[in-house]
């Protein structure tokens, strides 16, 4: 490989690293601005607590 050719893997690389850390960063942060995060949790305790009451 010659170094032109590492330096476009390097980058590509670098670029969908960086994208696959942005997007899910995004989603947390606009659910806890939104209050969003602590409605989910509460959905999942209350199933937590019905399959209790199942069993």
């Amino acid at each position: 490989m010659d170094l032109e050719t590492l330096r476009v893997v390097g980058t590509l690389a670098t670029a969908f690293g960086v994208g696959s850390v942005i997007w899910p960063a995004t989603k947390y942060v606009y659910r806890r601005l939104t209050g969003r995060a602590q409605q989910i949790r509460n959905d999942v305790d209350k199933a937590h607590e019905l399959v209790e009451k199942a069993r």
